[in-house]
């Protein structure tokens, strides 16, 4: 696989707009995309289902993790409301 491809893949599986684009259209999708006619037919013939997937994959893997609170907190939190129930 080229380069010129693998930079168009990369650009399908993140940018939304341009995958749904491509897969109801795909001619018009990589009409002007300078790859090859051999590179071209062989994007037509992406797995669909396959292409999704690995989409949503890679959005959750870039998705930025939930702040986890340090466990020091809790500990004087819990503290705290220990000393505030015997005063």
């Amino acid at each position: 696989m080229s380069r010129h491809v693998e930079r168009w893949l990369a650009r399908v599986y993140t940018d939304e707009a341009l995958r749904e684009r491509f897969l109801v259209a795909p001619d018009e999708a990589i009409a002007n995309s300078g790859l090859t006619p051999a590179e071209l037919e062989s994007l037509r013939e992406l797995d669909r289902v396959g292409l999704r997937l690995q989409a949503r994959a890679l959005s959750k893997r870039a998705a930025p993790a939930p702040k986890a609170r340090p466990r020091w907190r809790d500990h004087i939190r819990a503290l705290w409301e220990r000393r505030r129930r015997h005063t």
